[in-house]
């Protein structure tokens, strides 16, 4: 895809000496495209060459790789991939370092050309959701797509990336509904989410009788969708404890608590999606897993993040000090009062102090890269797999790349799925 829009489809050969990037096309003579003209470049993939690994780095330049944790200590994090063997991170650049990712057990992933055949479209007039590329696109509002999943369990999370063009949007989403034609009728928990606000309602059907009652609190307040118009959401129920938690981006951004005295039993195994108004909308990479239970904290780290790391365990305790080391199997982490050792097996994350962190420069000619999750890994454990930096060479079936944050390394070419180029120009 280019800067003003134009699409081809083909096959990738590389680069040339120049930077152009060099493009085979059936019926057209082999092209060199200027590099100043690029804006994304989609790969086709193949998830058999990846490989699983323990733990995930976020950076404060918006990367985020995994691998194996090999060491860290006052000047850097060494982790092992399976895309470009050893790489150094420097320390001042990672947020947070999650430990002991555990492989979600996926449910469901989708759609897929033949998937979206079981999913139930309800529409109002001309208005519909379409599935295209990998998605479901609405043109407008009141119109419905959602799918009965029979293993769906009663602790279950459900995870789907949301765009839409700008406006005013606003999205329904329905879980454990037993009814795939409506948000509003039958049995379910209701979400519904504005630019400003979202709120989730229990729907009832109770001897044909319809009513529905509001979850505890009211409603949540929030600005999230001021500036961009794309988020990674999940919507977390545990029918046990009678609670639903709404994370978008990984941040938890309301938890809300049944107190209607509704049987749990009642709600269904499905899950829907409604335009709530006319805004052009997006639905993409939907996931649904069993659910650990688990969620980011909330304000913990608040008079605490800027000045020292903190550690949080499984059990969500959290300390806060600064990190010294790991080695082996140990966490060193120095508090005002001493130095501690402790398993890493019983760390799940490591916050560092924000101000601390350095971000460092871009270059112009820099390219943002999103590499193929890891086999057996799904969005409910990790998000994209992300680098930025700026490709040296591709040959061979290998790139080399420098970066800011790790230096220049060699990666495997078939780990790449998407390129961007000229990530600060406009495009089409």
């Amino acid at each position: 895809r280019l800067l003003d829009g134009s699409i081809f489809k083909g096959a990738f050969k590389g680069f040339n000496e120049n930077g152009e990037l060099l493009w085979e096309q059936p019926g057209v003579s082999p092209i060199a495209i200027q590099p100043s003209a690029l804006a994304k470049l989609t790969l086709k993939s193949n998830t058999e060459t990846t490989e699983s690994h323990t733990s995930v780095a976020r950076l404060i330049n918006g990367d985020r790789l995994i691998g194996d944790l090999k060491h860290l200590d006052d000047k850097g994090l060494m982790i092992n991939t399976w895309y470009a063997g050893a790489l150094t991170i420097d320390r001042h650049t990672i947020q947070t370092l999650t430990l002991g990712v555990i492989k979600g057990e996926s449910l469901y992933f989708g759609p897929t050309a033949e998937d979206q055949k079981s999913w139930k479209y309800t529409n109002n007039g001309s208005y519909k959701w379409t599935f295209k590329d990998g998605g479901f696109q609405s043109n407008g509002r009141w119109a419905n797509v959602g799918r009965i999943l029979e293993n769906m369990p009663k602790i279950a999370k459900l995870k789907f990336d949301y765009q839409w063009q700008p406006g005013f949007n606003s999205l329904y989403i329905n879980i454990l509904t037993d009814n795939p034609s409506s948000y509003s009728a039958g049995n379910c928990y209701s979400i519904r989410i504005t630019p400003t606000s979202m709120y989730v309602l229990r729907y009832n059907l109770i001897n044909g009788v319809q009513s529905n009652s509001r979850l505890t609190p009211s409603s949540v307040s929030h600005r999230l969708f001021d500036t961009r118009l794309r988020f990674r959401m999940a919507l977390c129920v545990d029918t046990t404890k009678k609670t639903l938690a709404v994370m978008v981006d990984g941040k938890l951004v309301g938890t809300f608590r049944d107190n209607s005295g509704r049987d749990m039993d009642a709600l269904g195994k499905g899950f829907v999606f409604h335009s709530g108004s006319s805004i052009p909308t997006r639905i993409s990479n939907v996931s649904v897993t069993k659910w650990d239970g688990g969620l980011p904290s909330v304000g913990t780290t608040s008079s605490l993040a800027l000045k020292q790391d903190f550690v949080k365990f499984n059990n969500d305790d959290f300390f806060s000090g600064n990190v010294v080391c790991i080695t082996g199997e140990t966490l060193k982490f120095k508090t005002e009062f001493a130095e501690l050792t402790t398993p890493l097996n019983t760390v799940s994350q490591l916050h560092f102090a924000r101000e601390r962190l350095k971000n460092p420069a871009i270059s112009a000619k820099a390219i943002r890269a999103t590499l193929l999750h890891p086999k057996g890994w799904w969005r409910d454990t990790a998000d994209d797999i992300e680098v930025t930096g700026t490709i040296k060479e591709w040959k061979d079936g290998e790139v080399t790349l420098a970066s800011p944050v790790f230096g220049e390394a060699t990666f495997k070419a078939d780990a790449f799925k998407i390129i961007e180029f000229n990530l600060g120009k406009p495009r089409n």
